[in-house]
């Protein structure tokens, strides 16, 4: 019987440690896949309004100007991002910190869409804002908020129909202010969208 107990206790230690194993290694995918999910769209950023300028396609000064200003302010953003991941304590805590400051939300909206403008004309979209008219001051981390709507504004070029309208407005809700992206593309079924928090799910339709 102490036998049979002891072969019993070393089964349950090889299968616990099998597990551990084996979320490890789920966590570590799941990692190297974030990782390359948020470099991979400001990289893209920074290609694209280089290639404009390569091409040649804007000779006045202050326009080009702007774009190479642009280009810092995204290198920028991704070095202070593969700072932050390189720390290894946050991660291995799962803690993400962030760098609360006031900003105006309006300014916030207007330098993200800016990395997305010849984008945009160069596929036929059209890219209306919604702001309101008065300057909303709130404490937020500026490379969160750019990098969530990044994303945003990435998946409707990506993820759109024929119709190639996109939306961005504010909505102020008593003390919160809330931002949408709307556009005409495939959309989440209702019954998926509790989903869309979880690591890099994807709707079966969306193959691009």
């Amino acid at each position: 019987n102490m036998e049979r107990i002891r072969l019993q206790e070393e089964v349950f230690e090889e299968r616990a440690e099998r597990e551990k194993l084996d979320e490890l290694n789920r966590l570590k995918t799941e990692f190297i896949s974030t990782v390359s999910h948020e470099l991979r769209t400001p990289m893209s950023s920074i290609r694209g309004l280089a290639e404009v300028l390569q091409a040649g396609k804007i000779k006045d000064k202050a326009k080009q100007d702007e774009l190479i200003s642009l280009m810092a302010d995204e290198s920028g953003r991704l070095s202070r991002f593969l700072h932050n991941i390189l720390d290894f304590g946050k991660i291995e805590r799962q803690a993400k910190t962030y760098n609360f400051q006031n900003a105006e939300i309006q300014s916030v909206i207007r330098e993200t869409v800016k990395l997305f403008l010849y984008r945009l004309e160069s596929d036929g979209f059209v890219l209306k804002s919604n702001l309101p008219e008065n300057p909303l001051l709130l404490e937020i981390d500026k490379d969160a908020v750019k990098q969530a709507l990044t994303n945003l504004i990435d998946n409707a070029i990506k993820y759109s129909s024929d119709e190639k309208d996109i939306v961005i407005q504010v909505v102020e809700k008593e003390k919160q202010v809330e931002i949408q992206v709307k556009d005409k593309g495939l959309g989440i079924p209702s019954k998926e969208r509790e989903k869309i928090f979880e690591g890099f799910y994807r709707h079966a339709e969306a193959s691009r």
